[in-house]
């Protein structure tokens, strides 16, 4: 199932017991804007023994006969027995091996810097440390000017992503390297995560301060209140058999009666604030939950159930929480050799920021403005990225429909009736379009 490769050379193989291709200890981790790493320790008699070189071989982890992740051996050290023990960094890291030089970038969008920052890198690596500019779902209108001086490479993207969230990952397609920034987690995984199921152990990271087993829900401020004094506000009773408060039987019976008011001001229909009020205890509260976990990938028992992947969003059900909401996968750690010990982490804190780059006018700022691109221009980089887009769609569903007029609608969703699409692009002749969450598809 598992193997790994050096410059196409297998060293190490599940199925094959022969000397030649035994390692010890195997190890991949897979991280969420990380190069991932591999850690494996070498025999004298392996394959690989005299012939892996340093920062020069290229490794390749695949599965079922399909690369999951590749890189170069970063350190080694040697152990009594004469073993190599080696440490091997991600193909992302190849963006450490060049640097920007001083230079301005204005009138640019997401996409446009990045392949200027790409282009920079290639010009000085070899040819297999090279990248192709991907997908690029991040997207920001107004893309203020950035500078830079002698930054890695890497730190450059680092930056970027700590000021507008989102993805890197590293994708191949024929042999081409591929670097997507994805705004969204781009799957959405089939299996459940069921505590008390297939659940072996977890720990959690989450201040359960906040953590409610009943809300009294408030919407819009009322004109009248029965206290003069006080103001009153919209809640559930005309539509919850009286009751203003909703609450989760499982987490009550466990936790008991633990009470908060969560505030809806501009929700004026006591049936939607009674829908946001159940997703607010299943699934909103938990915003900023981690877990960590080793769970039972229930593929490894059924090759018909989807297996889990770095980046895709899984369902996580626990009842005693009256949890029941998607999680992103945003750690995995594999040991090759025993895979169904996989742990899984699970969650991610979101960063907020109380304030975002403000742009001055100026008259410097006037001339960049007259510098933008012109309007062929940024439709060339709209097809180019909605290309991508669609190269990389290799787990979604594509639905072609066509209306009174004739005039045809691409759609690429993430299940199979894109009417019910919580992930979906929608391409036709006014353009490319993207929505995410409950009821993404747009009207037709």
């Amino acid at each position: 199932m598992y193997s790994i490769y050096a410059d196409d050379v297998c060293i190490y193989s599940d199925v094959f017991a022969v000397d030649s291709m035994k390692v010890i200890n195997p190890k991949l981790t897979l991280e969420d804007n990380g190069a991932g790493s591999l850690s494996v320790t070498l025999p004298p008699h392996n394959t690989g023994y005299v012939s892996i070189v340093r920062m020069v071989t290229d490794i390749s982890v695949q599965k079922d006969g399909e690369e999951i992740w590749a890189g170069r051996v970063l350190s080694e050290s040697e152990d009594f027995y004469r073993n190599r023990i080696l440490y091997c960094e991600g193909e992302l890291a190849y963006f450490n091996d060049s640097t920007q030089p001083p230079a301005e970038y204005s009138g640019l969008s997401v996409r446009g810097y990045l392949e200027r920052l790409i282009a920079v890198h290639n010009s000085k690596v070899a040819a297999n440390r090279r990248f192709t500019l991907g997908a690029v779902t991040v997207v920001d209108k107004n893309f203020p000017t950035y500078y830079t001086n002698h930054d890695k490479t890497m730190t450059v993207f680092n930056a970027l992503v700590e000021q507008y969230g989102g993805h890197l990952r590293v994708r191949k397609v024929n042999g081409v390297r591929y670097l997507d920034y994805l705004a969204e987690y781009p799957d959405t995984c089939s299996q459940v995560i069921q505590f008390g199921s297939n659940v072996i152990d977890f720990t959690k990271q989450w201040d359960s301060t906040e953590f409610a087993t009943v809300i009294v829900p408030l919407g819009n401020r009322l004109e009248d209140s029965p206290i003069e004094a006080l103001d009153a506000y919209l809640t559930v009773e005309s539509v919850n058999q009286g009751s203003m408060y909703v609450q989760s039987n499982e987490a009550v019976a466990v936790y008991g009666w633990i009470e908060k008011a969560v505030t809806w001001d501009d929700v004026s229909d006591p049936a939607v604030l009674l829908e946001k009020a159940r997703a607010y205890l299943s699934d909103i509260q938990f915003d900023n939950m981690e877990l960590e976990l080793s769970a039972l990938d229930l593929h490894y028992l059924d090759v018909d159930v989807e297996a889990v992947k770095l980046l895709d969003e899984i369902r996580v059900i626990s009842r005693p929480h009256g949890l029941d909401r998607m999680f992103p996968v945003t750690k995995l750690e594999i040991p090759l050799d025993s895979p169904e010990q996989t742990q899984f982490k699970l969650g991610t804190t979101v960063k907020t920021s109380l304030t975002s780059v403000n742009n001055q006018i100026s008259a410097a700022i006037l001339k960049k403005i007259d510098d933008l691109p012109k309007a062929h221009s940024i439709l060339k980089e709209a097809k180019e990225n909605a290309t991508q887009i669609m190269n990389m769609a290799t787990t979604g569903y594509i639905t072609i429909t066509k209306d009174d007029y004739g005039s045809e609608t691409l759609y690429i969703s993430n299940v199979r009736d894109y009417t019910k699409a919580d992930k979906l692009w929608k391409w036709n002749m006014n353009g490319l379009g993207y929505a995410a969450g409950a009821g993404a598809c747009p009207a037709h």
